[in-house]
């Protein structure tokens, strides 16, 4: 039988994620109301996959606590997003990791908080959590090419345009492309070299 792998670096110990305006926490069922209520919000899905679910407080309630329950098991690193003590958002891997190299992301910001600048910030911590301290080498985001915001945030964290899937995603029974974006461990160090060194 194959040695389990483990993705978080040893002696790891969780410390809550903090940056200029956020904090990111692990999921958590204390959070099952604020959550139930941003996933309600019918802009959130306009470019999103997820807008044709049926959301309960009871659905959402197993989502939080499977997604409690893959944190132990190292199958999936996901945060809550958490801005002047409320709940906007959440960010993470998208599915379950199935190998100690890479993960796909998924990320949603509460609609009023948007164009403030939030969600870069979120996945710039969420960057530097992944690969400081985990063993994933590579992380993927698919973007729908209409969705302008999403793509910001991407790019400006060092994402890199990978291709395109043509038709890849179905929203309010409409298709789209997506765009395939990655940013690889390597890359993430030389951003922030390059910014630390201010070249």
């Amino acid at each position: 039988m194959p040695e389990k792998i483990k993705i978080l670096n040893k002696g790891y110990r969780f410390k809550r994620i903090k940056t200029k305006r956020l904090v990111l926490v692990k999921p958590s069922l204390k959070y099952v109301n604020d959550y139930y209520n941003i996933l309600l919000n019918k802009n959130l899905w306009k470019l999103n996959g997820g807008g044709n679910d049926i959301y309960t407080k009871l659905k959402i309630r197993k989502n939080i606590l499977n997604k409690i329950k893959l944190w132990k098991k190292q199958k999936k690193f996901s945060f809550f997003i958490i801005y002047n003590n409320e709940l906007i958002g959440a960010i993470g891997s998208f599915n379950e990791i199935l190998d100690h190299n890479s993960l796909e992301l998924g990320y949603l910001i509460k609609s009023e908080f948007w164009n403030k600048g939030l969600g870069t910030e979120a996945l710039n911590a969420y960057l530097n959590w992944i690969f400081t301290n985990t063993s994933i080498n590579r992380v993927s985001a698919c973007v729908a090419t209409p969705h302008i915001a999403s793509i910001k945030v991407i790019e400006k964290n060092g994402f890199i345009r990978e291709g395109i899937m043509r038709e890849a995603a179905l929203y309010h029974n409409k298709r789209y492309d997506d765009y395939l974006y990655a940013i690889l461990k390597k890359d993430w160090v030389k951003k922030r070299l390059i910014k630390k060194e201010g070249i």
